[in-house]
């Protein structure tokens, strides 16, 4: 069978996937533990037009991490929102999104929406992993036209066949495919979005 390009599986699906449903993802702690630490914000940028858009939450400390997200106590301050308020935005910016585009999402992301209580609602969402699908084509591997009809269907059997390893972290995987250099600290949370979306868009064709 011919292996196919990401965007190629998309067109040829029974249904046909758009890119408009798609959302790159990040998500801001104040730390890395989902027992101890608290989600201090989300962003989301559509795949296609539109600017991202960063909401945050209420009861973290932005200073723990400030030199990794680049987020000040002042702006925290002023954007914070009460939990109710956050879902109420979450919501606005999830009509139409049918699959989110993220980074290390078993060990992070995904694991965050499942066990934290603020975030659960994100949990049956599929995350499509870029760290995940880089690994497969750095096997030789590909999409076939029978590996999955849905993102879902996509997200788990690159999960499965994708084993440990090192140098998979974000900026060696970002740089390997782009040929430049992510957003390392200062504006990380907001630049990583970025940097996920335009890594993604390569990513389609290969």
């Amino acid at each position: 069978m011919t292996p196919l390009s990401l965007q190629q599986w998309m067109e040829t699906r029974p249904k046909p996937l758009s890119l408009a449903t798609g959302r790159c993802i990040t998500l801001a702690t104040d730390g890395r533990s989902v027992e101890k630490d608290n989600p201090l914000g989300l962003g989301l940028a559509p795949l296609l037009d539109g600017s991202p858009t960063y909401i945050f939450v209420q009861g973290a400390d932005p200073n723990k991490v400030l030199p990794y997200t680049g987020v000040s106590a002042q702006e925290y301050g002023e954007n914070a929102v009460g939990e109710e308020r956050f879902y109420e935005l979450l919501r606005e910016q999830l009509q139409g999104v049918e699959f989110f585009v993220g980074y290390w999402a078993k060990l992070f992301i995904g694991k965050w929406f499942k066990e934290h209580p603020l975030l659960q609602g994100l949990a049956g969402m599929p995350i499509f992993d870029v760290v995940d699908y880089v690994k497969l084509l750095e096997r030789n591997e590909s999409i076939m036209l029978a590996s999955a009809n849905t993102w879902e269907e996509l997200v788990q059997r690159l999960s499965a066949a994708s084993p440990a390893g090192k140098g998979y972290g974000f900026e060696a995987v970002y740089n390997r495919i782009t040929g430049l250099e992510p957003v390392r600290e200062g504006e990380i949370f907001k630049g990583r979005l970025l940097d996920l979306k335009r890594l993604f868009g390569m990513l389609l064709v290969r």
